[in-house]
């Protein structure tokens, strides 16, 4: 659907506003495509292949994805004290692309639709840690790899994911049924009447099923 001017003056003027000159969307998407492939499988190497350990990379992603699920409804669509700066960054995503104007436009655009580069080191530097000590707490040792490359695997997953939802409507992907079911589910949350309420996951849609948001 062709864009309002309004719509597309508020986007050029955001692209010279948020996204810093040493940003490169190339980058970025080599790191999606690359990167995360490789430290997904890199904790595996050494790991002997078990029906456990399979349960244990699915599990893993089930839960870190219903930690993505809380954050996305309980604080990026709330404006809560000291978190404020989260809601406003979220807010400016949903102004950005409603449910009738999806589709990014330029690559460097990518910037303000994934998680941008400072949050993705945290998740890198902080939460894979800590989803690696806590496992190995947990579980028998020989299964932790399987937790830390779930870890890695569900921050390309949901990025990708996220990165189909943003395509046109009449890209070929759209030709599998997931991703169709994923890009509808989304374009839902970006309706500005219901973005508070509906479909606030975003890898897997399965967290509104369960907990009445859909």
């Amino acid at each position: 659907m062709a864009q309002t001017k309004t719509l597309k003056h508020f986007r050029d003027e955001l692209r010279s506003e948020i996204i810093p000159q040493y940003y490169s969307a190339k980058i970025h998407l080599i790191f999606l495509l690359i990167i995360v492939p490789l430290t997904t499988i890199y904790p595996l190497l050494k790991a002997t292949s078990s029906f456990f350990g399979i349960l244990v990379f699915s599990g893993t992603i089930i839960l870190i994805n219903f930690y993505f699920y809380l954050i996305h409804r309980f604080l990026l669509h709330r404006s809560i004290k000291g978190f404020k700066w989260c809601y406003k960054m979220h807010m400016i995503h949903h102004r950005l692309y409603d449910e009738n104007n999806m589709q990014y436009e330029k690559l460097n655009d990518l910037y303000m639709l994934l998680m941008p580069p400072a949050i993705t080191l945290l998740y890198y530097i902080i939460m894979v840690p800590l989803i690696g000590f806590s496992a190995s707490l947990l579980l028998p040792k020989e299964l932790v790899s399987y937790a830390l490359s779930a870890a890695f695997f569900f921050w390309g997953l949901y990025e990708l994911n996220h990165y189909i939802e943003h395509l046109d409507k009449e890209h070929k992907c759209f030709k599998f049924s997931f991703f169709r079911f994923i890009r509808t589910h989304h374009e839902v949350h970006h309706n500005h009447r219901l973005m508070n309420t509906r479909n606030f996951d975003i890898a897997l849609g399965m967290s509104d099923y369960l907990f009445k948001s859909k």
